[in-house]
């Protein structure tokens, strides 16, 4: 079995949950907590066990190298794109504007991860990948991080933009061929994203599973 696979099997325990709670930000409580009450109320309402997620630290952190990145294209006038490198599933937003505007403003985490699960929930998939990213059931770690960047443009106005980025494990949307509909195309993704376990992606954050 190779380095990475051992990784993604290491299994640390409860310790582990006890420092990476010990070390979360309110803002990281925010997020995690914005994704869960989402969860319960989508794996109930399907009849289903709710399962909630827990905090990885490392996937904040590439979640922040991948917003670092992206903020630097807001700058440019680029819509917010994904890591195509990622192993982990990925949701990204941005929004952006005058300094002094509430377009311009910082967030919270709930109304970022509104833009993730409420605003798509009346479409079809693949559209509301993201939101089949956020309540996918064998997902179990989340780790999210914003970038900020403020510039003035050529026309003298004070501007900001912010980028946010959540990693998932494991990995969302997956194997959605399989749940298509020949007859019609359609995709069941409430099917799909109510499963006991999928195939695709790592089952443990970088740093490892824990209890």
């Amino acid at each position: 079995m190779s380095s990475k696979e051992d990784r993604y099997d290491v299994h640390v325990g409860p310790r582990q949950r006890l420092r990476i709670e010990s070390r979360m930000t309110e803002r990281d409580r925010q997020y995690l907590e914005a994704h869960n009450v989402r969860r319960k109320r989508y794996h109930e309402g399907w009849g289903k066990e709710y399962v909630p997620m827990k905090w990885s630290e490392e996937l904040k952190k590439r979640s922040k190298e991948w917003a670092d990145e992206e903020v630097q294209r807001c700058k440019e006038g680029k819509r917010s794109s994904h890591d195509a490198d990622a192993e982990y599933a990925e949701n990204v937003t941005s929004n952006q504007g005058n300094s002094a505007s509430s377009w311009g403003q910082l967030k919270t985490p709930d109304e970022n991860i509104r833009k993730f699960v409420e605003r798509e929930s009346n479409w079809e998939w693949a559209r509301n990948g993201h939101l089949v990213n956020a309540v996918w059931r064998p997902a179990q770690y989340v780790g999210c991080a914003e970038s900020e960047i403020s510039w003035r443009n050529s026309r003298g106005k004070d501007m900001t933009c912010h980028r946010v980025v959540c990693r998932y494990a494991k990995p969302g949307n997956c194997s959605m061929g399989n749940f298509k509909d020949p007859s019609t195309g359609k995709v069941d993704w409430e099917a799909a994203a109510m499963q006991d376990d999928s195939l695709c992606g790592p089952h443990c954050p970088p740093e490892g599973c824990y209890t």
